[in-house]
């Protein structure tokens, strides 16, 4: 249905599904921020009570910091997909060495990916140096993303996890490749992937997340545009996920 006022047309088909997209992100936005506040509350109310042990309050201190700085992540994110979004942000574009920095974002996140006892593959010559031209502190936002969303839906159980890198090199660009052999996404979510805090099935990540803002997936498909790149996903629900980047060369 439209209405035509002042020569113009107003669509009440599109102004709906605009005000649905605005109640689900202020929705998905007060859950993302209501959950850690929630949780330094409780942290600080108990210690108000009284904690005599010592170990307890640094215990809860320490709870309390990681809160805050899921708050601190999700408003660095938002700020960040603001600029993304409205062609502000500046692309600092150099060549630096590709393979280095991947290996640094594994290196960030070693931790988790022993503690969940994940396989790292790298199907590519890791001897070699790649010289890539992007801005490297966005793109090394683009990897930990990624590789962050790798690790959080991995399989349920601890057995044969694996996160497998590729790079294909060609005349003008690299391509690289993120697998994992995770729960993978349903075909009618692919579509939403790169949506703002759309998660295909919150219920069904791994244990000990890793307090994401719910935009990283956004905020790496915005980058890798800027960069005038490409960004692919495929997946098989219950098998896995492969993320596909382009990276120009000098």
């Amino acid at each position: 249905m439209s209405k035509r006022s002042n020569n113009k047309i107003y669509d009440f088909g599109d102004l709906q599904s605009q005000d649905d997209v605005r109640r689900e992100f202020i929705a998905n936005l007060s859950h993302e921020l209501k959950t850690p506040i929630f949780n330094i509350q409780s942290y600080i109310l108990t210690l108000l009570d009284g904690v005599d042990d010592e170990n307890t309050k640094n215990e809860y201190l320490k709870k309390a910091n990681r809160n805050v700085r899921r708050m601190i992540r999700l408003v660095r994110d938002m700020d960040v997909l603001a600029h993304l979004e409205s062609s502000k942000l500046v692309l600092n574009k150099e060549g630096y060495n590709l393979t280095e920095q991947i290996d640094d974002v594994l290196e960030q996140v070693s931790d988790r990916i022993h503690d969940l006892n994940i396989k790292v593959i790298h199907d590519y010559d890791t001897s070699i140096t790649r010289i890539a031209f992007a801005d490297p502190e966005r793109m090394e936002q683009v990897f930990l993303n990624l590789v962050s969303n790798a690790i959080k839906y991995s399989k349920p159980d601890f057995k044969d996890r694996l996160i497998k890198f590729k790079i294909e090199e060609f005349d003008n660009f690299f391509l690289i490749s993120i697998e994992d052999n995770g729960i993978g996404i349903a075909k009618n979510d692919i579509q939403r992937i790169f949506e703002r805090f759309f998660r295909a099935d919150r219920s069904r990540s791994v244990k000990g997340k890793l307090g994401s803002s719910g935009l990283g997936l956004a905020i790496a498909k915005h980058i890798i545009e800027a960069h005038g790149m490409v960004i692919r996903v495929t997946s098989n629900l219950g098998i896995g996920t492969t993320f596909s980047i382009t990276i120009a060369k000098p």
